[in-house]
């Protein structure tokens, strides 16, 4: 039998996914949806749960100031929307070294698709 889907409605089942993903050694970042099957909580999906930001900035035409002064504004504009979001930056980005700093906490490093 495959998991029963099921929308997250109240803080109770959130918890729970939240813990099972934990105790089954994984994150899950704003669980919107829970898998059950006999009962048992057996996976989470985070259905645009978590807004993701991304940024380009041009190399030669924004600087590392241009890019402290427009930070707050961006943070400030996203907390209009949501409590948190992810940020993303490439390891090869000269900013992945600051972000830190900026106040942006390490989640996981994984790929993002397209589709």
């Amino acid at each position: 039998m495959i998991p029963e889907i099921l929308r997250i409605q109240n803080q109770d089942d959130f918890e729970a996914t939240m813990q099972a993903a934990k105790a089954d050694g994984h994150t899950l970042l704003n669980p919107t949806h829970m898998l059950v099957r006999d009962n048992d909580i057996v996976g989470g999906w985070s259905l645009g749960g978590i807004p993701l930001v991304t940024v380009w900035n041009h190399t030669q035409k924004v600087s590392a100031r241009d890019t402290m002064l427009g930070s707050p504004v961006l943070d400030s504009i996203m907390k209009q929307q949501t409590d948190s979001y992810l940020m993303a930056c490439t390891e090869s980005s000269p900013y992945n070294k600051y972000m830190e700093k900026l106040g942006y906490a390490p989640t996981w490093a994984a790929n993002l698709y397209l589709k």
